[in-house]
């Protein structure tokens, strides 16, 4: 399930934004990296503004520090004009877009209610309206969504492949077990695998030389995927072939060989796109 970091990237990724990083240091010299956002709705005639505030002591006090650069946050779009309208429409110019006074933190950890609302009560005079998403959104929003895919691949194929997919399909609001979202210290992986592998719509292979040669977990993952469809007399994988031939794959699995799949040399957006409809549909 989305983490959230990815909560923060998809809530708003409908509006046109400009970011900035700020770096903040804490009492015993750590130095934090917090990602602000101005936010252009032009629907509404307005922008506002997002912090992404990793895990920190005292976020009250980084969250009042992050207000203070409100202005320089706001400056972001100077220099930069961005007009949107349809056809025959007037259009309407970033530059006449009004702050709302709306700001969201979204915090790696919990935040205190009380603390929050008395800095909310502090800073209401200015006409700044404060709303945070903690550990909790996160938690809620995971109860709710069910994983639509799983996304079987070996861990060398992460960051080139499962990941970039991954993110493709979460922005997409599709989403997916993927165990760098999934998975949570002091999870048994077998339990979290095997209810990933039930609960799904669909199952994406990732069939790269790396997951053929995988004997390991990908191989135990396959063979609950085959099983279930089996079982179920459903078609639930979805094949995507990274770097491997019709041989390697029938030498695998020959049933797995003559599978429709998508070749990642598409590019990730396109197999997105494809693996969307394939799970919705």
């Amino acid at each position: 399930m989305a983490t959230l970091k990815e909560y923060y990237n998809k809530d708003l990724s409908t509006l046109l934004s400009q970011h900035k990083i700020w770096k903040l240091s804490s009492p015993n010299g750590i130095i934090y990296e917090v990602t602000s956002r101005l936010h252009l709705d032009f629907n509404a005639h307005v922008t506002f503004i997002s912090f992404y505030v990793p895990l920190i002591e005292n976020p009250i006090d980084a969250f009042s520090l992050l207000l203070s650069k409100i202005e320089d946050v706001l400056d972001i779009k100077k220099g930069i004009e961005v007009a949107k309208g349809g056809f025959g429409q007037e259009k309407d110019h970033s530059s006449e877009l009004r702050f709302s006074g709306k700001v969201f933190f979204y915090f790696e950890g919990e935040v205190n209610k009380t603390e929050f609302e008395f800095l909310q009560q502090k800073v209401k005079t200015n006409g700044l309206i404060l709303r945070f998403r903690d550990q909790n959104y996160v938690n809620e929003k995971n109860k709710i969504e069910k994983p639509l895919a799983f996304i079987s691949h070996d861990t060398r194929d992460k960051e080139f492949i499962a990941g970039p997919l991954a993110l493709a399909l979460q922005k997409r609001m599709c989403w997916v077990w993927y165990d760098q979202y999934s998975l949570k210290i002091g999870d048994s992986l077998r339990e979290s695998i095997e209810r990933g592998i039930i609960n799904c719509n669909k199952c994406v292979l990732i069939l790269s030389p790396n997951f053929i040669k995988n004997n390991g977990w990908t191989k135990i993952e396959f063979n609950a995927i085959f099983t279930r469809e089996i079982i179920e007399t459903k078609n639930l994988i979805l094949p995507i072939w990274a770097g491997v031939s019709k041989k390697e794959v029938y030498e695998y699995s020959p049933t797995l060989s003559e599978r429709f799949g998508i070749d990642w040399d598409l590019g990730v957006e396109i197999v997105a796109n494809k693996i969307h409809k394939a799970v919705i549909k």
